[in-house]
């Protein structure tokens, strides 16, 4: 008959539970970490900080539209890159308002940014934007591929 040894007191239980309270710290830094870098995870939570994008293809351009709602043209740094695009924008607030008056906001104002990975190479120097209504149109054309070789007929 085997016995097995009971714990004298509820030390390991208090080891795992510091482990876990660990780890879920580590993941809450984690993403407060990569909220800065624009990385959207749980976007409903960051709110404005990483804007909505669409990415679709449309023949011979890649077509990116990204929801910047508040945003003045004059704030907005658009880049494109052969394999990426990257967005910056300063959302400004109006009016001056002192801190302590405040109730309740959920506006955000400050800087925003997000590189958004292209599913195919684009050629930079064909792109053209378009702003209007808080919405920035991007029409990206594609590289043209060509074979990495030439193949040659054996004699």
């Amino acid at each position: 008959m085997r016995r097995f040894l009971k714990p004298v007191n509820d030390y390991p239980l208090k080891l795992w539970k510091a482990g876990i309270e660990r780890f879920q710290d580590e993941m809450d830094r984690w993403f407060e970490e990569a909220s800065k870098f624009g990385l959207s995870m749980f976007p409903s939570d960051w709110g404005f900080k990483t804007p909505k994008v669409e990415v679709y293809d449309a023949d011979t351009k890649l077509v990116v539209s990204v929801e910047l709602p508040g945003v003045e043209k004059a704030d907005l740094d658009v880049r494109v890159y052969p394999n990426y695009v990257a967005v910056k924008a300063e959302k400004k607030q109006q009016t001056e308002v002192k801190e302590e008056n405040y109730y309740h906001s959920e506006r955000y104002y400050g800087s925003i940014a997000r590189n958004i990975p292209l599913p195919v190479e684009v050629n930079p120097d064909g792109a053209e934007a378009q702003f209007k209504n808080g919405v920035l149109k991007l029409d990206l054309p594609k590289k043209e591929m060509t074979p990495p070789g030439k193949r040659i007929e054996l004699k």
